[in-house]
């Protein structure tokens, strides 16, 4: 039996295939840690944007007024209403305020949620409940017109408000990065419990 071992150009032709196997299986994890980022991602903003519609929709349905709009730079900036809240134990009135506001320090929004209690000593409490945002954007329900129609369009008070706007992953450095947005917008649709739709 002659035992003889492998040629260079057998060495070299496994070592070349295996380098090709490497190369392919390195490419196809890659995808697919690039496909579950992009789904955890989405996960987690459909995640986001149902928590709000919920925390919102939840205290406009034990509101004890209908909504009103708050104007700002003649654009619909958000909305506010009354609720019986329990601050400190007690049952008071509650005005209660979400607002887009401007970042004073970059070109992006943040959403506030104010309120305040009726009461001695009690001051008016933020919460920022999002930053990062861009175009924000509050319609209202038209009875007249059967949709959706910006806030200027219309004097009806609204039964419904459409909130959209884009939640940036990260912040922005300038106007011109906003140019590229990575998800579709934030969709949200709150009804007004004292407003017939």
């Amino acid at each position: 039996m002659n035992k003889r071992g492998f040629t260079l150009i057998e060495l070299l032709l496994a070592v070349s295939l295996m380098a090709l196997l490497a190369g392919l299986l390195g490419s196809v994890l890659s995808n697919g840690r690039r496909i579950a980022a992009a789904a955890t991602a989405e996960t987690e903003h459909v995640r986001k944007e149902w928590l709000l519609q919920e925390t919102i929709q939840s205290e406009l349905d034990l509101s004890v007024s209908a909504l009103t709009m708050e104007i700002q730079n003649n654009r619909a900036a958000g909305f506010s209403f009354l609720t019986y809240g329990r601050p400190g134990g007690k049952l008071l009135r509650e005005r209660v305020r979400y607002v887009f506001e401007l970042d004073p320090d970059r070109p992006v929004y943040h959403l506030a949620r104010y309120s305040i209690a009726d009461g001695i000593g009690l001051r008016e409490s933020k919460e920022i409940l999002l930053e990062l945002i861009d175009a924000p954007r509050i319609d209202i329900y038209s009875n007249t017109a059967g949709e959706f129609v910006p806030v200027d369009q219309t004097p009806e008070m609204p039964s419904m408000i459409y909130i959209t706007f884009h939640l940036l992953p990260s912040a922005p450095r300038s106007p011109d990065d906003l140019k590229i947005l990575p998800f579709d917008p934030f969709r949200l649709v709150v009804k007004n419990g004292h407003i017939p739709v």
